[in-house]
């Protein structure tokens, strides 16, 4: 079962250090299933996987103008 495990976990590291890949939206929904265990998390941080993701989210989000802050206020007065 580990070795189905580290395979499949493989191989979504594979398609996400890509970023251009076209089948990245096909992973994310199996990708967030596999995360909810621990060993899964162990698996995916072993083969690189946060950076992978990381870089993958920076892509996804613009940047911000200089001239915006970096965080929000945290009180609604």
């Amino acid at each position: 079962m580990d070795g189905d495990l580290d395979g499949f976990v493989s191989r979504i590291c594979s398609e996400l250090s890509n970023s251009r890949n076209p089948s990245i939206k096909v992973i994310v929904s199996p990708l967030a299933l596999l995360l909810r265990t621990e060993k899964s998390r162990l698996v995916f941080g072993a083969h690189g996987g946060v950076g992978f993701l990381t870089k993958l989210l920076k892509l996804q989000v613009p940047s911000l103008p200089p001239s915006l802050p970096l965080s929000l206020p945290t009180s609604c007065s």
